[in-house]
Parts: C-alpha cells; sequence; structure tokens
C-alpha cells in the first residue's frame, strides 16, 4: 500500500491537489510541505525526516527495525479516526456562511459559485461523522497494518475478531466508523459480517480519558475565553471585501465559519471552487492571509492542552491510564515470552531446533488495536516522549502543533518476537526503542507511579494563570483567533 501526502496552493481554500510520496530508510516522509494551515483537521501524512523543521523535536530518532524470522510477538495500535464532517456546531455556521453569501445577488462570481457548491456538499451528510476521506485514511490503516504484521492471516477464511486480541474504541460514532473501515482495510474488498459487531462492542471509556481530567477540562475552559477582537474583527473586514459582501453583514463568526469551510475541504477531499478566489487581487490575498491565520487558536490549544507545552504536565498525563494498559500488555508479553522460550527448549531436546524454529514462525502476533481522538493519541506520543520542543516552551513547536497529529494518525509499540525489544513507530516512523519490558518499565517508572486523580484534580488558580497567559500569547501573535474549537472533546 502507498503513503499519500498533501500538496496545498497558497490559499487555504484553494482546491485540493492530492499527491503520492514515498517514504525514505528512515520511515518518514523527506517531502512534506512545511505548513498547511488548516489546524488540527491536516490530512493524513507520514512523519516528515525534517522534523516538521523544529529542531530537538524527536530527541530519541532511530532507524526502522527488521524483525526476526519469527516476527512480533505483540502489536499495539491506537490510532485517531480519519477524517470526518465538521461538528454540528460548525456545520450549521458553514452553511449560514454559504447563505449569506448566495443571498447577495452582488456578492463576487467566485463566492457565489461557491456558496452553491458548498450548500450542495453538506446536503444530507452528518455532523461530525466520519467522511469518504476518512474512510479511506482508516482503510489504508488497517491493509498497512495486515501488510506489516498478520502476513498471510488476513487472507484466509478464519473469522476476523481471531486475527485481534482485542479490539476497542471510543464511544464516538466516528471512532467505531473508523474501526470498521480499518477492519475493511484488513480484508477486502469489506469485511467479515462481523466487523460491525466487533466495533460496535467496543466502547472503552479509557480511550476517552480526557472527558474525567477535571485539570484539564478547567484549563480548556480557560483557554476558550481567549481571543482577539481586533484580530476577528479585521478577518471579517477582509472576507466582505474579498466575497464582494457589504462589510455591515460579515461579522466575526462569519470569519471563522470560512476557516471551518477550509477545514471542511480538507475533508471532503472537494474541488468544488474556493470561497476565497486564488487571484492575486489584494482584496483575495489579504482575506486568504486572515483565513489562514485563525489555525493560530488551533495550534496553541494543541500545545498548551494536549501534552507539547512543558509547563502544563496535564494535557499529557491524561494518557496515564492508557500507559498502564500497554504497560501490562508488554509485562504479559514478555511473560508469555520467558514461558515460551521454556518450552522451546523442552522441545528443542525432543524433535529438534529446526521444528521448533518452524513452528514459531508460525505463531501469529497478539494485536490489540484501539480507535480514539487525537485528544487521545497526541497526549500518549508526548506522555512517551516521542516529540517535544525541549526542556523550555518553544515557540516554534507552539506554531506547528497542530501539524503532530493529523487524521488517521497511529501510534504503533511492537514486541520483536525473536529478543523481545520494543519498537514505537508513529506514524510510520520509529522514535523509540526499548530493549526488554523492563527496559521501558524504567524508562517511565515516573509516569508509572503517578495518580492519575492527583494529577488532574481542579486547581483554580492554575487554570485562571494558564487561561490569561493563552489570552496573552493570542492577543500578540499577528493573528485572529477564536474560542478553542474543542472538536474532540
Amino acid at each position: 500500500m502507498g503513503h499519500w501526502g498533501w500538496r496545498w496552493r497558497a490559499n487555504c481554500l484553494a482546491a485540493l491537489l492530492l499527491l503520492p510520496v514515498s517514504l525514505s530508510d528512515s520511515g518518514c516522509d523527506s517531502s512534506f510541505p512545511s505548513y498547511f494551515p488548516i489546524g488540527t483537521k491536516q490530512p493524513w501524512h507520514p512523519f516528515p525526516c525534517d522534523n516538521y523543521g523544529i529542531p530537538g523535536l524527536v530527541p530519541h530518532a532511530s532507524n526502522t527495525t527488521t524483525p526476526c524470522a519469527a516476527g512480533h510477538a505483540l502489536v499495539i495500535v491506537v490510532a485517531r479516526h480519519g477524517a470526518r464532517y465538521p461538528t454540528k456546531r460548525k456545520l450549521a455556521a458553514v452553511v449560514a456562511l454559504a447563505q449569506l453569501v448566495c443571498s447577495h445577488e452582488s456578492a463576487a462570481p467566485e463566492a457565489l459559485e461557491w456558496c452553491t457548491a458548498a450548500l450542495e456538499a453538506v446536503s444530507g451528510i452528518k455532523s461530525g461523522s466520519l467522511s469518504a476521506r476518512g474512510r479511506q485514511e482508516m482503510q489504508d490503516l488497517g491493509a498497512e497494518l495486515a501488510a506489516t504484521y498478520l502476513g498471510h492471516l488476513h487472507d484466509t477464511q478464519s473469522p476476523l475478531h481471531s486475527l485481534f486480541t482485542d479490539v476497542r474504541s471510543s464511544s464516538s460514532t466516528r471512532c467505531r466508523d473508523s474501526c470498521e473501515a480499518f477492519m475493511a482495510g484488513v480484508r477486502p474488498p469489506s469485511p467479515a459480517a462481523g466487523a460491525a459487531a466487533l466495533c460496535a462492542a467496543a466502547d472503552d471509556p479509557l480511550l476517552r480519558s480526557f472527558m474525567d481530567c477535571g485539570g484539564l477540562q478547567e484549563l480548556r475552559s480557560a483557554f476558550g475565553h481567549a481571543h482577539d477582537a481586533a484580530g476577528v474583527d479585521a478577518a471579517a473586514a477582509a472576507l466582505a471585501c474579498a466575497a464582494g459582501l457589504p462589510r455591515s453583514a460579515v461579522t466575526g463568526d462569519h470569519a471563522q465559519a470560512a476557516y471551518w469551510a477550509c477545514q471542511m475541504e480538507a475533508s471532503l477531499g472537494s474541488s468544488a471552487p474556493p470561497l476565497l478566489s486564488s487571484s492575486s487581487s489584494s482584496s483575495s490575498s489579504s482575506a486568504s492571509t486572515h483565513m489562514d491565520l485563525f489555525t493560530v487558536e488551533e495550534d496553541l490549544e494543541n500545545y498548551l492542552l494536549r501534552g507539547l507545552a512543558r509547563r502544563h504536565n496535564v494535557g499529557r498525563r491524561v494518557a496515564l491510564p492508557l500507559l498502564r494498559r500497554i504497560t501490562a500488555l508488554l509485562e504479559s508479553a514478555a511473560g508469555d515470552a520467558a514461558a515460551a522460550a521454556a518450552a522451546a527448549a523442552a522441545a528443542a531436546a525432543a524433535a529438534g531446533a529446526g521444528a521448533v524454529a518452524a513452528a514459531r514462525e508460525q505463531r501469529p502476533p497478539a494485536v490489540h488495536a484501539y480507535f480514539a481522538h487525537d485528544s487521545t493519541v497526541l497526549p500518549l506520543a508526548t506522555l512517551l516522549g516521542l516529540m517535544h520542543g525541549g526542556e523550555h516552551d518553544d515557540v516554534r513547536l507552539a506554531a506547528r502543533a497542530s501539524l503532530l497529529c493529523p487524521s488517521a494518525s497511529r501510534l504503533v509499540v511492537e514486541v520483536d518476537a525473536c529478543d523481545g525489544a520494543i519498537a514505537v513507530r508513529y506514524n510510520g516512523a520509529v522514535l523509540r526503542r526499548f530493549a526488554s519490558a523492563a527496559a521501558w518499565q524504567d524508562a517511565y517508572a515516573a509516569e508509572l507511579a503517578m495518580s492519575f486523580d492527583a494529577e488532574c484534580a481542579v486547581h483554580s488558580a492554575a487554570a485562571a494563570a494558564a487561561g490569561a497567559a493563552a489570552a496573552a500569547a493570542a492577543a500578540a501573535a499577528p493573528a485572529a483567533t477564536g474560542g478553542g474549537s474543542g472538536d474532540e472533546l
């Protein structure tokens, strides 16, 4: 299965261009563009070799691994859902903007063309649900996992559920739909009849632990009140000018909706005309700049609330329950490996080492597949130390934070069947290795000793201070920002 990257025109609302790219030997994408101004709705792309242009982002970078002949003993996949349609609030805002544009016959021809196409595109879709592009992203992930870890097993007629030791999902419909699309990739052209039941019965509250973290929710609420009113007003004025609408008819909410329309186009994969012309006219160029800059808010939100900011530990510690589960699975796999080695030694004495080796090669891995949100996957990645901005907060990381967890992101923990070595992959690249389950435990001893309840305790003073800092950062940035999106929460 090929990997896919993205190229965009300068205007974030321009028609999309989908181009294939290939992974380098290190598992990363060597031709990834530097920046997509669409916030947390980034389409799937492999981890780039240049670390998104952030020196020190990956402190433990490594080359790809080569498993032994016996393959893998354990594979744990934690995936973000695929691209989705806008949530109910955002979809309503985009529709309201399109209706506003279509109601003005004096609007620019490009704007009228856009509003007609936009209203047609959203007709009949279910807000927040997985889009066709998102289904394809997850199907590609299923095919990739099957080819990498299951070998010939996914081509057999054995029940689909027999290929997986455990399948779990957030209760969100888009996560369950992502699970089903994933299964379709594991066994094309469509999964076995049991796939829907397998995914529907997988509801796991642990994959939405951020909802149970009072400290994080308080911090998010404080951040949500940070915005740059002057920037929003400037964006509204630029939008009115570019779309040929009366200035009095366009509000800051309409400007925000134009940015959400940009994100919607990424999810739809639409070739419909953009709201803003991609021409070089001063009015469209100005509006495009303002629309692009709305992504600053989502970058800052990802940075502060999902584990990247060094001073806000709660953002990554919401993943503590999931870290404990993964650690328990690794411990169990190590115990099973020890027992298997003892059995192999006994069998070797009776049947010869060759027969034992052949038996080992036929043993399938234990595969655990979890389907969740960026609010689950990115905090886990930062808690594991896969990426960070160094010992001090880094403005470069804050300005690119939304790039780090695109749709269908996947964090994979794999255990070598021969020596028990552990590799951690994130979006295709191996970012950390451990010699054994014991080495893993040593590396995360401090985190494993923490209490989720204590880390998530509500501290009003700290949340208020963080909210004030976010407001100051947003006001200082040369961009228009709005309230926190909270789509994944």
